[in-house]
């Protein structure tokens, strides 16, 4: 998968809600407060009154003449919610998203400093510069590739972490299963076995277990009270 050629409008997932993941690669917001007069508060104490404001620059990896600023609305609340939580939280105004370009290890210091000129602060935002500014950082197409081909190995190491994770916990949790089913009294001793195979099934299984040891007992009773009515009286 190439960043680079991602798309950059979003998309709506369930809900009707929006998924910004692709619009927002290469754009990292700046969240910050300006101060702007208020009229009417300055009309009343007869001097200058001025409010924090909520503002956002948003910068383009890559490009660092276009950054447009406006006032924080409910979309940019959004569409960058870590971002902003992250300010409001930290009062950082800058949040990286991914992996720090500074913390890669095939970066040097010299293309993390002229990286950032660019404003480019990540792996990811190194990946998604678009072809019109890539060509404002020096090897930029050779690092670009380097970035998307390191994301994409990431990707598909983390996956099979995970797939080979999830292959473990079934194999345990089949081992659990059928030690329960072959002995259910085994619960007893070994209460993790109900936190490997889940309480829901291990409670069917035990419950299961009792109801048939109770029957069996119950019909033993009642073979043994029909045998003693069949007796001889004088016996």
């Amino acid at each position: 998968m190439n960043y680079a050629d991602e798309g950059v409008f979003a998309t709506f997932g369930e809900n009707n809600s929006r998924d910004f993941e692709a619009m927002n690669k290469g754009v990292t917001p700046i969240f910050f407060y300006e101060p702007v007069p208020d009229d009417a508060a300055s009309e009343r104490e007869g001097r200058l009154v001025c409010r924090d404001m909520e503002r956002v620059r948003l910068q383009i990896a890559g490009d660092p003449f276009t950054a447009a600023v406006h006032p924080v609305t409910d979309y940019d609340r959004q569409r960058f919610p870590d971002a902003y939580r992250h300010w409001k939280q930290s009062n950082e105004a800058q949040h990286i998203v991914g992996t720090p370009l500074k913390m890669w290890p095939p970066a040097s210091p010299s293309l993390v400093k002229e990286a950032e000129s660019v404003n480019i602060y990540s792996v990811e935002n190194l990946a998604a510069v678009a072809d019109v500014h890539i060509g404002r950082l020096s090897n930029g197409r050779e690092w670009r590739e380097k970035a998307i081909s390191w994301l994409n190995v990431a990707k598909d190491s983390a996956a099979g972490t995970a797939y080979a994770a999830e292959n473990l916990r079934l194999k345990e949790r089949l081992a659990a299963l059928e030690t329960l089913v072959q002995n259910p009294a085994a619960i007893r001793a070994e209460p993790a076995i109900a936190e490997t195979v889940g309480h829901d099934i291990a409670g069917t299984l035990t419950s299961g277990y009792d109801r048939s040891a109770m029957m069996k007992r119950v019909w033993a009773e009642r073979k043994a009270r029909q045998e003693a009515a069949t007796l001889p009286s004088g016996s």
